[in-house]
């Protein structure tokens, strides 16, 4: 064809037709085979889905009653430590799609929901509230514990769960919120006054562990600090178990039904808050002191004008620096005490024999002042450097951690000298050493003093004879050749009949300790584990 030429012939444009024309049918072949493959597949799925459900129809599962199902299901959730509930790796979810029958069960099965752990850092759907708001309906009508983890979030939706949490606060049995750098979220929680009710809570732990970006993280002068907050924890009135913990005082404290609890957990930053909480919390059994002090403040202690009655006071872990310590033992009378853990705050160690003669004194004071038996003592070494350290025959357990930093090297050689004597801790069965934040060389050459003292105590007499030895280093281990006298004597130690945990295995010390407390009591990590199954 002439490419001047503006037109086809009458014959090619004919032809032309004819060939869309045959396009088209074949389209129209093409969209039939497909439609027909599409329905052969979802043949198929159905056809693969029959099969498997006849399958398991011959299996002795299937035919298992559903009482034994359901016992079977709670045993998988609660067994379940990794899942969470917006990962689809719950165990609820991963049951519920086995087959129609176990969804069925698993569906109105409400106590399979009844624990609910959030993790936003770790989510994998659009709209978290909306799973969350599941987990809440299928639980019905029992009551429900609840964990949050923020830390690692930075999401729009987080307020949006809390708030889908807290609706259903008249089942809410336990809170445990870790909401990260969203003070925000916290103040809003306090604060909110009188339109949740929380007639069933027991447990409470709020924690804000830092700051976001361009807030301002340290803390405020002591004139600037907000006032305690009366708010919905308020008036919880199941409440036995709190936990509220913050970075700094630029946010307030809530008041909570001081006098219902028997485990609390909360910061201070002056004698007056402590003291007027140590008024109401007279029902308390474990007490958790996080006491902050400014360096300006630190010549303003004043004398306790009449110590504070808490009658059933028997676990007080006090957290501080040295300086404060005394004066915060000074303020209490605690008839039942029987477990006392200070610990001081990094760069704020003890460094003098002053600071030792203080502690122990308020110590021996407290022990007088209560005519209490303390039964179990964690303290930092060099807290025993004092010549004044004498008595305590009643502890049975002493746990005797390292500072961080470089303590004189003095106070170290009194210690272990003064607890070599029968003057000091007489009637100690059980020791442990603390070296987790101990630099290695420094680690080593406390162990073998340490084990020194072991062996002198474990010669003494039946009554006052050292039975138990243990202890802890950076990540459970510390490698000990196997030609050094310590592992020499470890082993004269053990066949002596000294009970050691943990075990030397290739030349290191693997300790089997548990969280850093001996004893036969639930612990509060444990408790924490058991509720929200983790």
């Amino acid at each position: 064809m002439n490419p001047v030429q503006r037109s086809l012939p009458q014959n090619s444009l004919v032809h032309l037709q004819q060939l869309e024309a045959d396009v088209e049918a074949r389209r129209q072949d093409v969209r039939g085979l497909e439609n027909a493959l599409l329905e052969a597949r979802q043949r198929c799925a159905d056809a693969e889905k029959t099969l498997a459900s006849l399958k398991f129809s011959l299996s002795a599962l299937s035919r298992f009653p559903t009482e034994i199902l359901c016992h079977l299901f709670q045993c998988c959730v609660d067994g379940d430590r990794t899942g969470h509930a917006l990962t689809m790796r719950a165990m609820p979810w991963v049951l519920s799609r086995i087959c129609r029958a176990w969804r069925e069960i698993v569906i109105y099965t409400p106590s399979l929901w009844r624990v609910i752990r959030i993790d936003m850092g770790e989510r994998h759907v659009q709209n978290p509230a909306s799973l969350v708001k599941t987990y809440l309906t299928r639980s019905q009508p029992l009551p429900i514990s609840c964990m949050l983890n923020l830390q690692d979030s930075f999401e729009p939706h987080d307020r949006k769960v809390v708030k889908t949490i807290m609706k259903a606060s008249k089942r809410l049995q336990d809170i445990d919120f870790d909401l990260g750098s969203r003070a925000d979220i916290y103040t809003e929680l306090v604060e909110t006054h009188g339109t949740l009710r929380l007639p069933l809570l027991q447990g409470l732990r709020i924690v804000v562990s830092e700051f976001a970006d361009g807030e301002d993280g340290e803390d405020l002068a002591p004139g600037l600090v907000p006032m305690p907050v009366c708010g919905q924890f308020s008036f919880a009135s199941s409440l036995v178990e709190a936990h509220v913990e913050f970075p700094n005082f630029s946010l307030p404290l809530v008041l909570l039904p001081w006098e219902k609890l028997t485990e609390l957990y909360c910061p201070f930053h002056d004698f007056g808050d402590m003291e007027e909480v140590a008024r109401g919390a007279r029902n308390v059994v474990n007490w958790y002191i996080n006491f902050r002090w400014d360096d300006q403040d630190i010549h303003n202690i004043y004398a306790a004008d009449e110590p504070v009655l808490i009658p059933h006071l028997q676990h007080l872990n006090l957290r501080g620096r040295c300086s404060i310590l005394g004066p915060v033992l000074d303020r209490f009378v605690a008839p039942n005490l029987e477990d006392l853990a200070l610990h001081h705050t990094y760069y704020q160690e003890i460094g003098t024999c002053h600071d030792a003669d203080s502690i122990f004194t308020a110590i021996a004071n407290l022990q007088t002042r209560s005519c209490c038996t303390l039964r179990r003592l964690t303290a930092p070494l060099p807290l025993f450097s004092t010549p004044l350290a004498i008595g305590l025959h009643s502890v049975e357990e002493l746990h005797a951690s390292l500072p961080v930093f470089n303590t004189e090297r003095r106070l170290y050689s009194e210690a272990f000298a003064n607890m070599k004597e029968k003057k000091l801790l007489a009637g100690m069965r059980t020791l442990h050493l603390d070296l987790q934040r101990a630099s290695e060389a420094r680690s080593f050459l406390v162990f073998q003093r340490f084990l020194d003292i072991a062996s002198t105590r474990r010669r003494w007499d039946s009554s006052s004879r050292l039975e138990r030895l243990s202890f802890w280093a950076n990540n459970r281990e510390v490698p000990i050749p196997l030609d050094m006298p310590s592992v020499e004597k470890l082993s004269e130690l053990r066949k002596d009949g000294m009970v050691m945990l943990g075990d030397i295995v290739d030349g290191t010390w693997c300790s089997a300790y548990k969280n850093l407390i001996w004893k036969s009591d639930i612990t509060k990590e444990e408790r924490r584990s058991m509720k929200f199954l983790l």
